[in-house]
């Protein structure tokens, strides 16, 4: 006997899933009913599917008693009311992903079906597809062996798309394209993360147009996902293990896959009746199919997607909008106590010149939520100069009474690198968030034991590598996940200017050529390899003093991926970044604080720096305000670390410096005890 379906709402998706359901064999499925909130809409689209009974309210269908599960294709706001609605009346549900607008109403709506004992799944057809089924079964029998990494990019320009722009519909990418990206991850992992770290965009309507996450599992293992409605994007995920990789093309309907030997592997789609709205909609017959498995079995929620993986992905997707600001009108319950901090007060730990750029680039920012409340020195004359000079109302001699000052809520901290680890552990202790400029310590033992007093204080710290912060980093970020120049293969590096700095040239004074600007080449191919090189080749010309004041480096990443730089104090560089691709090139200008970025087909995008009140000692320091801002953002949302560069992203670094300082012969062993 055929499966009774009935489809609440008749929109384009009701419209691609009943064509779906024409592929099937008729003696195994029969759409008897439609309902919509107004009857002439079911009346046609039951007229055009050839469907026995429309109705005009969706009640007048849970009261049809000829109906054994209902497709439920609402909007999103929608759903929890509607699919309800449906298990009240004894009737199974499919619901179109998201199930529900957060985790509270999924569990809700689960939690009625359970003790309904009805079945219920949220439409998650990805995993129904052949293809889908394939690569499980490939990580089952330990092809790919363990599963460490797992890359989703999905997007198209939907700016235009109402359900997807707007806040009263239910919109954002999160609750439409992120449930695909989020699903692949799961499926690869089979697991739940155990921390969820994102940024976004959002639109003018509060609701998110461009999401990049990471999902953080057990093992070191990683789903990285970025899904968005700005611009095409690779659309494709690829799930990476320690014996190979499986590659799947339009992975939320894929009907082929790239297999571990580079073969491909296709299942081709039958045709419906009628064309449908959305790409490939005919896959919705293996969704459907297996729902009528698991009705035909007494099961009240199918092995693909169980409730309680429906409850893990809405637990990510409220992460993900907690953390990039989007909140529904449901969401009541997500809402924090504490008000949002409305000023962030800074102290400042140093009165020279690059403490001097940062409250400079802190003025530049429009309707500023930061303000500079007091500065400490080792010299009190210094200080109060520079209070003097910067207008803070507070001067410490010395970094102990800064430390102790209640009304500060962030330092920034740009001593000389050998006191760093001393200056920041004291503020850490005394429960402060910390900026400090690169490097944070001159050994990694000091940064680990920096990061874990910072998550034992509960404290937010971050190394300074403004780099990240800047937009034209983030533009570079989204064109390497489109795809637009292939695979990059190597990164050139020059950066170069006369040094006569005692900081940059002294070992007392922790001075190195590559801790001072070689680390924004280090971090570049880190950035843009997402991985640490597999191999180290280090040359260096070093002073009298035994510091590096020229060096050159190539790194290995492996699968013919490079980055080669030269970075000299003693004549002046290009200062320019090259990422070479297998379909095209990027250059970045002033790589390390790049405010233009030259595409393909000689395309350059710009960022302009606002004018300034007084003149900055370095180039572009003007940018440190993305670096302050990015702070503020993650102290407002009690972060720990800031996801554009954590702390495993700078002890990462910092192993690569411990073995290019062993191959180079730079010791700071006798620095590293230096008092204040």
């Amino acid at each position: 006997m055929a499966l009774r379906w009935g489809i609440a709402s008749a929109g384009k998706i009701s419209h691609d899933f009943a064509v779906a359901l024409s592929t099937l064999p008729g003696s195994d499925h029969k759409v008897v009913a439609v309902a919509a909130r107004q009857k002439d809409r079911a009346e046609e689209f039951a007229k055009k599917h050839e469907i026995p009974n429309a109705f005009g309210s969706y009640k007048e269908m849970a009261e049809f008693a000829d109906v054994d599960v209902i497709y439920v294709g609402a909007l999103n706001p929608q759903h929890l009311e509607i699919s309800a609605l449906y298990l009240e009346h004894g009737k199974h549900v499919l619901c179109e992903k998201p199930l529900c607008m957060n985790y509270k109403q999924s569990k809700q709506l689960i939690d009625l079906a359970e003790s309904k004992n009805l079945f219920l799944m949220e439409g998650i057809w990805s995993r129904f597809f052949p293809a889908y089924q394939y690569l499980r079964q490939q990580i089952k029998n330990g092809v790919l062996g363990e599963i460490k990494e797992v890359n989703v990019a999905f997007g198209f320009d939907l700016s235009h798309v109402d359900r997807l722009s707007k806040k009263e519909l239910g919109g954002g990418v999160v609750l439409d394209l992120g449930v695909y990206a989020i699903q692949a991850s799961q499926w690869g992992f089979q697991d739940t993360p155990l921390k969820v770290i994102a940024k976004g965009e959002l639109n003018e309507d509060g609701v998110d147009k461009y999401v990049e996450a990471e999902l953080q599992y057990s093992g070191g293992r990683v789903g990285k996902l970025v899904f968005g409605a700005k611009e095409e994007l690779a659309n494709k995920a690829v799930f990476k293990g320690t014996k190979g990789e499986i590659t799947i093309p339009l992975f939320w309907c894929p009907i082929s896959l790239i297999d571990v030997d580079g073969q491909v592997k296709e299942w081709p789609l039958p045709k419906g009746r009628y064309a449908t709205n959305y790409a490939r909609s005919e896959g919705f017959r293996y969704e459907a199919e297996a729902v009528r498995q698991s009705i035909l079995k007494g099961e009240i929620e199918n092995e693909n997607v169980t409730h309680n993986e429906s409850l893990t992905i809405a637990k990510v997707q409220d992460d993900i909008r907690k953390q990039i600001g989007v909140v529904f009108p449901e969401d009541n319950y997500l809402k924090t106590k504490k008000k949002k901090m409305p000023v962030l007060k800074w102290g400042i730990a140093a009165a020279g010149r690059i403490t001097h750029d940062f409250v400079t680039a802190l003025s530049t920012i429009e309707n500023s939520q930061h303000t500079v409340i007091a500065v400490a020195d080792v010299e009190m004359t210094r200080a109060q100069q520079f209070a003097e000079r910067h207008e803070i109302p507070k001067c410490y001699d010395g970094f102990d009474a800064l430390s102790l000052d209640t009304e500060i809520d962030v330092v920034y901290v740009g001593t000389l690198n050998p006191y760093h680890y001393r200056v920041v552990r004291l503020l850490l202790e005394r429960s402060k968030h910390v900026l400090c400029e690169m490097p944070l310590c001159l050994s990694l033992r000091q940064a680990a034991e920096l990061y874990r007093v910072a998550k034992e204080r509960n404290v937010f710290l971050m190394e300074g590598m403004w780099s990240r912060c800047f937009p034209s980093y983030a533009r570079l970020h989204e064109i390497l996940l489109a795809d637009c120049i292939g695979e990059v293969t190597l990164i050139q590096v020059q950066h170069g200017s006369r040094v006569n700095s005692e900081r940059v040239l002294l070992r007392s004074l922790g001075g190195s050529i590559a801790l001072d600007i070689g680390r924004y080449a280090i971090q570049l191919g880190q950035l843009v390899y997402g991985c640490a090189p597999i191999d180290i080749k280090c040359n260096a010309h070093l002073n009298s003093d035994g510091v590096d004041v020229e060096s050159e480096f190539i790194m290995d990443y492996g699968q013919n991926r490079k980055l080669a730089a030269f970075i000299s104090g003693l004549e002046d560089l290009e200062n320019c970044a090259q990422l070479l691709g297998t379909q095209g090139e990027i250059k970045l200008d002033n790589y390390w604080c790049c405010t233009s970025l030259t595409r393909p087909n000689n395309i350059t995008e710009s960022w302009p720096l606002p004018p300034a009140k007084f003149e900055f000692n370095h180039t572009n320091s003007c940018g440190l305000r993305y670096e302050a801002e990015e702070v503020r953002k993650c102290i407002e949302k009690r972060l720990l670390e800031s996801p554009l560069f954590t702390h495993a992203q700078s002890l990462e670094l910092m192993c690569i410096e411990e073995e290019m300082r062993r191959q180079m012969g730079v010791n700071y062993d006798d620095v590293l005890s230096l008092d204040l």
